[in-house]
């Protein structure tokens, strides 16, 4: 958050996450972040060595290399691996966990629920496996926050959500930002 006449404000940035608003959103698909994902995965396997948990992070990572390889002819097609990552994950989803391995269990049972979230970034070309894009979209707030400590009104803040959320859409789809804001200034 960023401070407004010093109230905290929420910037938001929507793309791979497993905060349950970013799954009410209407949109096509959702992908969840695979590194946030491997990083409770971790948390599990130290606290209790659970073997799910490291055969999930393994899974994961094989997806995550697989999805490096296969390129823009093939990206759709019956791929063979891609369809073993996808029983592996059903099946990792369905195994049966021992008691004393909460944390694991939980975890489970949230992932079967947001299951075709998990792999989503097989579907779609562009869609990473991941949350950098959000954390490099909020990085400018950080920024302006740590330097001004914080905005003067609710508009300023408004109109610097609005200009950086321009400029990172504009830089994303590979476009000049220059006529983009020019475009925008002509506008208003």
């Amino acid at each position: 958050g960023a401070k407004v006449n010093g109230k905290k404000h929420w910037f938001w940035t929507w793309q791979n996450d497993r905060w349950a608003s970013h799954f009410h959103c209407v949109t096509k698909d959702h992908q969840i972040c695979i590194a946030h994902l491997q990083r409770e995965l971790n948390y599990i396997e130290q606290l209790n060595q659970s073997q799910w948990a490291i055969q999930l992070k393994e899974m994961l990572w094989r997806a995550m290399e697989f999805k490096k390889q296969i390129n823009c002819n093939n990206y759709f097609s019956n791929l063979t691996e891609k369809k073993k990552l996808e029983q592996d994950l059903h099946q990792l989803l369905l195994q049966p966990l021992p008691d004393s391995d909460k944390k694991a269990k939980t975890l489970q049972k949230k992932l079967l629920k947001s299951y075709s979230y998990i792999l989503a970034f097989f579907n779609y070309p562009k869609v990473p496996p991941d949350n950098d894009g959000s954390e490099r979209a909020i990085r400018n707030i950080k920024v302006q926050q740590k330097i001004s400590g914080q905005f003067k009104s609710d508009k300023g803040a408004d109109g610097f959500a609005v200009i950086r959320s321009i400029i990172h859409t504009t830089l994303k789809s590979g476009q000049n930002v220059l006529n983009a804001l020019r475009l925008i200034a002509i506008e208003y």
